[in-house]
């Protein structure tokens, strides 16, 4: 029972790590397009900035909340 908790926990975060990865480099790549298609303005790239996180946050963070609530509390 133990090892099989550890080895569906070991998944989970490996799930984690790629999806973040992914996550952040799509986020790079907007940042960086939003910098030459707004000739580098400051208020442009800080909303593209804020965007970016707030798409972080609410596509991975509350994922991983929920899942581990879901999934990993006692019942």
């Amino acid at each position: 029972m133990k090892a099989e908790l550890i080895t569906r926990w070991d998944s989970f975060l490996r799930k984690i790590e790629a999806r973040f990865d992914e996550s952040l480099q799509q986020g790079e790549q907007a940042v960086l397009e939003s910098l030459d298609d707004n000739d580098y303005d400051y208020f442009a790239s800080l909303r593209m900035l804020s965007a970016v996180r707030t798409q972080l946050y609410e596509s991975l963070i509350r994922k991983i909340d929920d899942t581990g609530n879901s999934r990993y509390t006692r019942k």
